[in-house]
């Protein structure tokens, strides 16, 4: 599972890349298997409610900003969430005791108190250093107890969902969280707009509270079938799961991309709302960024049929350098109210499509690394060493952006704001990531990015140019 924010959300997001791969058949009996499948899809819904109210980025960067908090402490939260897959270590140990079902029920349980004292605290509207450390705490504990439960999310999956329908399985779930997906970031984003007020913070995490405990109950319904005895120890079982030279390059990509990626994206919000007076004037409608939800869900049938026809190497590919090259754009940061509006609206759309691109091939890609004789351990592997990249990145963006926000009215090259300068250069850093994609296993099998440009540049071209002449009949000799 990717180690983000949206861990839950993005794992059911996993196209059907490997559907067709062979692997022994659940024997639970058919009535309990559609009602395991009902249930994982309606708990993937409720994870994704979560991940959009309480453990998102934007909403808890809001809501430290609300607080005073510093971009250092916003770097720190980053960082705190992004070891949070080390969770998965506790579950491994749990499902012995608690069984698959039962890590993810009492995993949804166990988060109920923590959301309720962060609805509080926003109820309340109370402010001062000692409120950004619990909400920091609160924050990062929701998000290490939600690594514990959904380690066994794939489990649960083989166990319910034959191998030949699992291409159908996938397309129910995303058809269902498509209006999730982009409903309730929109809803949200509106609610809050760019500077909102403590108190409104409460509705939100309340939703999220209600998510967790509607997820609970669904998690208490998915029948499972019994764990395989564990012949050796757990660091044994992932030392053997570290020898697979797919999961090793897959590991590499995905560190390098999740350090990069925790440079800059939570630092978005950072500038984009700053106050009123700096040349970078407040979002009149800071709801704009919750415009990537939209056009992230929108683009997903395009980026499954690219995947599914051409693998995950072109997606990688396109997603990974138009995404770089959008980094550009915040050396075109204008100033005006409205100017910058529009700027936000086609910057956050474009990522979103691009980000669904890499979401869609990054999945793909792990489902075809991961052996399925060691899949609960590799999973973890990978989710471990990427959220250990990724906490490193969070903490020395949060270093170095609070830093520039210092010097920011006093140093201006070339008239331009050092942290607009900061955000390009670090997004192009994605560059680097696409580099080590080249390397993952079976995408020399693969269509190449500039082959499959090539070839819808001609067809494009060749749209304009008509359809050809027939050739003029020879006169006979």
């Amino acid at each position: 599972m990717e180690p983000t924010e949206q861990s839950a959300a993005a794992t059911a997001e996993l196209p059907p890349c490997g559907a067709g791969e062979e692997r022994e058949e659940a024997s639970l009996p058919p009535a309990l298997r559609q009602r395991g499948q009902r249930s994982l899809i309606r708990a993937a819904m409720t994870a994704s409610v979560i991940a959009t109210t309480i453990l998102g980025t934007t909403v808890p960067t809001l809501y430290l900003l609300g607080l005073g908090a510093r971009e250092l402490t916003i770097g720190v939260l980053v960082m705190l969430m992004s070891i949070s897959p080390l969770g998965q270590l506790v579950g491994l140990r749990l499902v012995p005791r608690l069984g698959k079902a039962g890590v993810l029920l009492y995993g949804r349980l166990v988060q109920l108190p923590l959301a309720a004292g962060l609805i509080v605290l926003a109820g309340v509207g109370v402010s001062g250093d000692w409120v950004v450390l619990l909400a920091m705490g609160l924050f990062s504990l929701l998000a290490f107890v939600s690594s514990v439960s959904y380690t066994t999310w794939w489990p649960l999956v083989q166990d319910n969902v034959p191998g030949a329908t699992l291409g159908t399985f996938f397309a129910r779930m995303r058809t269902r969280l498509r209006a999730v997906e982009v409903g309730v970031p929109l809803l949200v984003g509106f609610y809050l707009a760019s500077r909102p007020p403590l108190h409104r913070f409460a509705l939100p995490f309340a939703l999220g509270w209600v998510a967790l405990a509607v997820g609970a109950w669904y998690a208490r319904q998915i029948p499972e079938l019994p764990a395989a005895a564990v012949e050796r120890g757990l660091w044994g079982r992932m030392a053997q799961a570290r020898r697979s030279p797919a999961v090793r390059r897959y590991i590499a990509y995905t560190s390098i991309y999740n350090f990069v990626i925790a440079l800059f994206t939570a630092f978005w919000v950072v500038l984009l709302t700053a106050k009123p007076g700096n040349v970078f004037v407040g979002l009149p409608a800071g709801h704009v960024m919750w415009l990537a939800a939209v056009a992230h869900v929108l683009g997903l049938k395009f980026w499954a049929r690219l995947v599914d026809l051409h693998g995950g190497r072109p997606a990688l590919g396109i997603s990974h350098i138009g995404a770089a090259a959008l980094g550009l754009a915040w050396l075109a940061l204008p100033s005006s109210h409205w100017l910058l509006t529009a700027w936000a609206a086609a910057f956050f759309l474009a990522w979103g499509f691009l980000d669904g691109g890499m979401l869609m091939a990054r999945t793909c890609s792990l489902v075809r690394c991961v052996d399925r004789a060691h899949q609960s351990e590799s999973f973890t592997l990978v989710a471990l060493c990427a959220s250990a990249c990724g906490a490193l990145g969070g903490l020395l963006g949060g270093l170095a952006f609070d830093w520039l926000s210092r010097r920011a009215a006093q140093h201006r090259p070339l008239g331009l704001d050092p942290r607009a300068i900061y955000l390009c250069v670090v997004q192009l850093g994605l560059l680097g990531a696409w580099l080590a994609s080249r390397h993952l296993v079976g995408h020399d099998r693969q269509t190449p990015t500039r082959h499959l440009l090539g070839s819808l540049w001609r067809r494009i071209a060749g749209s304009f140019a008509g359809p050809p002449q027939a050739p003029e009949p020879r006169a006979p000799k």
